[in-house]
Formats: C-alpha cells, sequence, structure tokens
C-alpha cells in the first residue's frame, strides 16, 4: 500500500500535469535502471569498474582509444539487451496526449526513442547517444550498425 504522504504527492503531480499546457521532461540515470542499466556512479556503475578520468577522457583517447573502446564496448553489450519500461512509456504517452513540449535525457540509451518519443517533440540528449558517433576531425557522423568497435575502428576518417 502507497504511504499517505507519497499518495498525495502522486495526485499533486498528476493535477499538474492535467492542468498544464505544456512540460518539459527531464530525466537522468533513474529512469533507466529499472531497464537494467545500472547508474555510472552507484556501487557496480560504470564508475567503479573504470576510472572516468581515464576511460571517459577525450585526451586519453586520443592517445589509446583502446581504453575507451572497451569500455564502451561493456557499455554497449547492457545497452543493446535494455528494454524501455513503464517511464520511457509513460513519457511517451504524455507526448501522445499533447502535454510534453521536448524530453532532455542525460542518459545515452536512446530509450525514451525505442518507447516512440520523438514522434512529435524533441528529445535533446545531452551526452549524444551511444547509437551515433562522431567523427573527431570532420564531425561527420555515424550510426551505431555503420561502427565496429570490437576491432577498435571507430569513426576517424583519414
Amino acid at each position: 500500500m502507497i504511504g499517505i504522504n507519497l499518495h498525495k504527492l502522486i495526485l499533486k503531480a498528476t493535477d499538474i500535469i492535467k492542468y498544464s499546457k505544456k512540460i518539459v521532461v527531464f530525466t537522468g540515470a533513474g529512469s533507466s535502471t529499472e531497464s537494467g542499466i545500472a547508474d555510472f556512479r552507484s556501487k557496480g556503475g560504470l564508475w567503479s569498474r573504470y576510472d572516468p578520468s581515464i576511460y571517459a577522457n577525450y585526451h586519453y583517447f586520443l592517445q589509446d582509444p583502446g581504453k575507451f573502446c572497451k569500455m564502451n564496448n561493456e557499455l554497449v553489450n547492457i545497452l543493446l539487451n535494455s528494454k524501455s519500461n513503464l517511464i520511457h512509456y509513460a513519457v511517451a504517452n504524455l507526448e501522445k496526449l499533447g502535454k510534453i513540449d521536448a524530453v532532455i535525457t542525460q542518459n545515452i540509451d536512446a530509450l525514451h526513442k525505442a518507447a516512440d518519443s520523438g514522434e512529435t517533440t524533441l528529445i535533446y540528449e545531452l551526452h549524444g547517444s551511444y547509437k551515433k558517433l562522431e567523427c573527431i576531425n570532420c564531425k561527420k557522423q555515424f550510426e551505431f550498425e555503420e561502427i565496429e568497435t570490437n576491432n577498435v575502428k571507430y569513426p576517424v576518417c583519414e
């Protein structure tokens, strides 16, 4: 049974949504944990296994992209096996009702799009998406399917 305070908060949130003309949704790691993606900073998260000052550092990447590739391949395996959850579908449903003006997410998992968000609103992926990479030289964008990560052939034009 839901506690009385939580129940009141849910009713208040429902009223806010119901009477709002447009809403901007902002999501972070917590929205994807139910999909099996651990928060990067939590116990068992990516940063508990990989030091971000090395593995997510642009200068280290330029020196040795293999470190990033190793970490990224582990992450991509997790992301490929994850599915949108109730949060992603709720956002998509609110969008279909015309309530949402934009979705801003810190997540790179593309699960909002997988739940059919983005059909009538913009999705701003603040940290990008694992589904796209960009050449560090010419800025050409590559789709996930075009990228071979197992052999460290990340897109860098000649």
